[in-house]
């Protein structure tokens, strides 16, 4: 071989390996394009699976310049009439409905940032379509020098020290106390200020911002960090309102709303009726109600006697963050309440409704009460107004006195032998009585 060939040999080896290496190079690079386009699919980290939902209290978006959008939880906010847009106010969604929370994005990516209440803390993952998952530590961690020498955390009004950027490693801390302008505060459970990373080349996501007021941005892009709390219904009860005269089956299904954020208060519920079968007999549908920290729900329709329900109601506060599914249960009454009734006359035989006494005549009652559901009537109560005597517990009374004319109720409330009552109530116009003439022949 000559020395040219020799030569063009060399260049042509020289050639291939830096080929083979390029290829390799690009491969690796596709690789990670790819898989950070993954990046919202993957679940955290192992080493602190962050879960979101009640258990992570710390919602909304931040904002940078140079990788966008940041969000704390996969909980998130959006246009009730646009699941497009994000939202973390009614203001963002003029003419597109309300600001509304949605899980659909933790059932692919469980993420999110929890804040500690009793020592501050912040723990678990942020995430960033571009900049991956953004770590807030509970231990460890080899800080940069210069800032707070721990992982974020409140201490009185201000966030100090540091969370990280996963991807970028070493070079990823987040300092959330940076003296170069207004460090990250939480005030009214409201994040604000700003979070600075940059790298020793002068490289990295630069400042993040906690809140659009930072920016005066909040009447274009009304975004912010917050903490709110999940709320609860507690408190269930059941109220039965009387049966009687045929009036149906009617319950009223109360709840107390309960919230630890201050000023929290309930924007919406949804109560739900179930048979023993599991068959939805009533739906309320998302009600508004006035914002008050205790509310009911009369359902009188689609029950039956003598059955067992089972009922729920879910609370939202005025985040529109909703509360875990409250339940109880109720037994409806074993049959129809009994029907009272009764009649009246001058003689224990001769009763009916047409009958009108004078003051101080005789007046005999009959009662003519009904029970139901193999019941019967095991008691009865009467009350006289203006009357002697003025009450009697016989199923039959008489002879009553009315002392006076004008209109006299009676009332009468008989109890069947399951425990059941019903009041009935009627009036009874007495007449004055006539003078005894006696013909006196005079002298």
């Amino acid at each position: 071989m000559t020395k040219e060939g020799l030569k063009n040999y060399k260049l042509k080896i020289k050639l291939m390996s830096f080929l083979k290496k390029l290829g390799f190079i690009l491969s690796f690079c596709l690789l990670a394009v790819i898989a950070a386009s993954f990046i919202f699919i993957a679940d955290p980290p192992a080493e602190e699976i962050a879960q979101a939902g009640t258990a992570d209290n710390v919602y909304g978006w931040a904002w940078s310049g140079n990788i966008g959008w940041v969000s704390f939880n996969c909980i998130q906010q959006y246009c009730s009439g646009n699941p497009a847009i994000r939202c973390s106010g009614e203001s963002d969604c003029a003419g597109m409905g309300t600001c509304e929370f949605d899980d659909q994005n933790c059932s692919t990516s469980n993420y999110g940032v929890d804040y500690n209440e009793d020592n501050g803390e912040l723990s678990g993952y942020a995430g960033s379509e571009n900049a991956g998952w953004i770590y807030f530590g509970r231990s460890g961690g080899d800080f940069p020098a210069g800032g707070t020498s721990q992982w974020a955390k409140k201490t009185g009004g201000n966030v100090l020290g540091w969370a990280q950027i996963v991807n970028m490693s070493l070079e990823g801390w987040l300092w959330m106390d940076h003296a170069m302008a207004s460090p990250v505060t939480v005030s009214d459970y409201e994040f604000s200020g700003w979070a600075w990373n940059e790298n020793d080349d002068g490289t990295g996501i630069g400042w993040l911002s906690f809140n659009c007021a930072n920016q005066a941005e909040c009447g274009v892009s009304d975004y912010k960090v917050f903490i709110s709390n999940a709320p609860s219904a507690t408190g269930l009860s059941e109220n039965f309102s009387s049966a009687c005269s045929g009036a149906g089956i009617s319950v009223t299904l109360s709840w107390s709303f309960n919230d630890s954020d201050p000023g929290s208060s309930q924007s919406t519920y949804e109560l739900e009726v179930r048979d023993s079968s599991g068959v939805v007999v009533f739906d309320s549908g998302k009600k508004q109600p006035a914002p008050i920290y205790t509310d009911e729900w009369t359902v009188s329709s689609g029950l039956n006697y003598n059955e067992t329900y089972n009922w729920r109601v879910k609370v939202w506060d005025n985040y529109n963050l909703a509360s875990a599914w409250a339940n109880d249960s109720f037994v409806t009454p074993a049959h129809q309440y009994p029907a009272a009734d009764f009649t009246w006359g001058p003689s224990s035989g001769e009763q009916g409704t047409t009958f009108s006494p004078k003051a101080l005549e005789n007046v005999y009652f009959a009662g003519a009460s009904t029970a139901y559901g193999g019941a019967s009537i095991s008691s009865t109560t009467w009350a006289f107004t203006g009357a002697l005597p003025n009450a009697s517990t016989t199923p039959n009374p008489g002879p009553v006195q009315f002392q006076g004319s004008g209109v006299k109720e009676v009332v009468l409330t008989v109890t069947d032998s399951d425990g059941y009552s019903c009041p009935v109530s009627k009036n009874i116009t007495t007449k004055m009585s006539l003078p005894i003439w006696k013909e006196i022949k005079p002298e």
